[in-house]
């Protein structure tokens, strides 16, 4: 009774709904990069149905591993005992680019307080040198856990509550600095040991 798409971090995952089946042995998906152009099969194994049921099923399947900016087109094949096949579809859905991000900025770390590590995640709207460091309260540098160029974008990095070194540092309050260009933000978090 429908058969949807979704597309979601490089991967489409498709949807149907039967709202009876009769002698379904099962699905097969299909997929071209043109409405009228080649199909081809996408799944290894026939997706089992309900066989004969008056009651609806509802069924999905993950297509990974797909370009952005690409536009799939998909087609839902279902199988009966007698190897009598209907093809269904076609629909499309669309690779959207990720949206980069609006502003420069610095998100709070999670989990915090921590113990033993915490991830740091900072948002780039234009390709900038990056500085990312931690500091104590007294303003003495404990590590720097990024200084390179990075593309526009959302990124994510583990701090582990060491130093330089490799030593764990004491439990505490610390600061994060994120530097990218002209853009300097600070936030506070806790270390717990």
């Amino acid at each position: 009774s429908t058969f949807t798409a979704t597309a979601s971090e490089g991967k489409v995952t498709l949807h149907w709904r039967t709202e009876s089946e009769v002698e379904n042995v099962g699905f097969n998906i299909y997929r071209a990069l043109e409405p009228d152009g080649q199909y081809i099969r996408i799944n290894p194994e026939l997706i089992r149905g309900a066989g004969s049921s008056p009651i609806s099923h509802d069924y999905s399947y993950t297509d990974p591993g797909l370009t952005t900016g690409v536009t799939y087109w998909y087609k839902l094949e279902d199988v009966a005992f007698d190897g009598t096949r209907t093809l269904h579809g076609p629909i499309s859905v669309a690779m959207e680019a990720k949206a980069l991000p609006a502003q420069f900025g610095l998100s709070q770390n999670f989990p915090n307080p921590f113990n033993p590590q915490t991830s740091i995640a900072y948002q780039l709207p234009e390709a900038s040198e990056v500085r990312l460091t931690i500091y104590n309260t007294a303003g003495q540098r404990i590590r720097t856990l990024l200084a390179e160029r990075k593309e526009a974008g959302s990124y994510q990095v583990v701090w582990n509550g060491a130093d330089e070194a490799g030593k764990p540092v004491a439990g505490g309050m610390y600061l994060i600095e994120l530097k990218a260009g002209d853009f300097m933000q600070v936030r506070r978090m806790v270390l717990i040991r």
